[in-house]
């Protein structure tokens, strides 16, 4: 039975454990306590030990442009990205805002639409013909 509930996080426990997966893998965890929000009545039927599947959505804003953080690279004291314009791999200093360990708020140096190289590799410079792909 599917079921989907808002909750608020009302505690992240301050120790972590590990516990072997069924694979045995050694996995680090920590518990969280959530409160539902809702109706009771909608999940009161879910009862004790119930399994969850989790989205933690940690912040969110409407219209903001991101990259993959695999994007970035240091220049100077602050960050770059490889920008792909007329053929050619350039680069674009660019201002962070929230940063993720997959995603990475950009505040300004690029916009919707550019196109940018998401992993570059150390032999990828300034002015370097590319091929988008």
């Amino acid at each position: 039975m599917s079921h989907s509930s808002p909750a608020k996080v009302r505690r992240i426990e301050p120790a972590a454990f590990t516990k072997t997966s069924a694979l045995g893998v050694d996995e680090h965890r920590v518990n969280v306590l959530l409160d539902l929000e809702g109706q009771p009545a909608a999940w009161r039927a879910l009862g004790d030990g119930f399994a969850v599947e989790v989205e933690i959505i940690v912040w969110s804003a409407p219209d903001v442009v991101q990259l993959p953080t695999s994007a970035l690279f240091r220049r100077g004291s602050g960050w770059a990205v490889f920008v792909i314009d007329g053929g050619h791999a350039i680069v674009r200093d660019v201002e962070l805002g929230h940063h993720g360990p997959l995603q990475t708020e950009i505040v300004s140096g690029v916009a919707a639409g550019d196109v940018v190289i998401a992993h570059p590799s150390a032999s990828v410079r300034d002015g370097l013909a590319v091929e988008h792909r």
